[in-house]
């Protein structure tokens, strides 16, 4: 009698062996399911065929390979990535930068304070809540120069990457972006600040309850309450 294993093994094999001819194919949009087709068969030893389509032409192809490859974090992953930060597609060096956050590496938290200094405004955004996410302390002097960063979205990303730092040394800083024109910015350099134990940051934060200021992509509403919520600690820990 097949064994249930054996038989979830054999299937799983044959479901990574077409999805590895896919990405032969002519026709990008094929190569694109082989490679998202990868993904879901969470087999991380198909890896290297996956890192063969980060050269692929099309730029749609790339990124769904550098999705499989941020899933599946085979071994060699960060390298292969690496090679995308130069990618000319701005969401494909986007999305290399996201699948960056998730390695625990020095090597990776390089090549993340590299992106921040990115042209794509959203590469900057994707590699400040990056190192935030993984508390990658080490970065914490990079994310301090991105608080005078062009877009506010980055600026805010920033203040909210230093708070869950908890980098003492960004005080100074995260109170001048408390004055910030750009309401999301004030609202983490606030949270942050209320962070790290500063009563300047619960100011921040009440002050902005008495505007009627809001990010543009969030309703006024749904953003007044997230600020009451954090008031009252019950969103302080990210």
């Amino acid at each position: 009698m097949v064994s249930v294993v054996s038989l979830v093994g054999s299937l799983r094999k044959g479901t990574v062996e077409e999805a590895v001819a896919k990405l032969s194919s002519e026709d990008p949009e094929v190569r694109r399911a082989g490679a998202f087709a990868l993904r879901e068969a969470g087999d991380f030893r198909s890896s290297d065929a996956l890192v063969h389509c980060l050269d692929d032409p099309n730029a749609r192809v790339r990124l769904a390979a550098c999705i499989a490859l941020g899933a599946l974090m085979p071994p060699n992953a960060a390298p292969a990535l690496a090679r995308l930060l130069s990618d000319p597609d701005g969401h494909v060096r986007a999305m290399a930068v996201r699948a960056l956050g998730e390695i625990r590496s020095g090597f990776a938290t390089r090549l993340l304070v590299r992106a921040l200094a990115d042209p794509d405004d959203g590469v900057r955004l994707f590699a400040a809540m990056a190192i935030g996410n993984s508390h990658r302390r080490g970065a914490a002097r990079a994310l301090r120069a991105r608080l005078r960063d062009a877009d506010p979205g980055v600026r805010a990303s920033a203040a909210c990457a230093l708070g869950r730092l908890l980098d003492r040394e960004s005080i100074g800083r995260l109170l001048k972006a408390t004055s910030d024109e750009a309401v999301e910015v004030r609202y983490e350099a606030g949270r942050a600040l209320m962070v790290l134990g500063r009563p300047e940051g619960r100011a921040t934060l009440e002050a902005i309850l008495k505007t009627k200021a809001c990010p543009d992509y969030m309703e006024l509403r749904a953003f007044r309450r997230e600020v009451r919520c954090v008031l009252k600690g019950w969103t302080m820990k990210w």
